[in-house]
């Protein structure tokens, strides 16, 4: 956590993100509810690179995301 949190504080330089966990199984409904919950208007999202194999059983949670928010999501990537 401490590591990724570095990596994004490097990214994010010149503004003030805020880190949550939520403990919910489906991805897209967590963030969605949290989007609700909280008033958010953007959601800023780190896509992973994932192998070939696991990318051909398994959707990416960015797309997923993408396709089924309630607000503009941000997609940046990893230095």
């Amino acid at each position: 956590y401490k590591s990724q949190r570095a990596k994004m504080d490097n990214m994010l330089q010149g503004y003030s993100p805020d880190y949550r966990f939520i403990r919910l199984f489906d991805f897209t409904e967590a963030i969605n509810q949290f989007i609700l919950d909280e008033k958010i208007d953007v959601v800023i999202i780190v896509p992973r690179k994932h192998s070939f194999l696991k990318s051909l059983f398994r959707s990416s949670n960015t797309n997923q995301l993408a396709y089924h928010s309630f607000v503009p999501v941000l997609c940046i990537s990893e230095p």
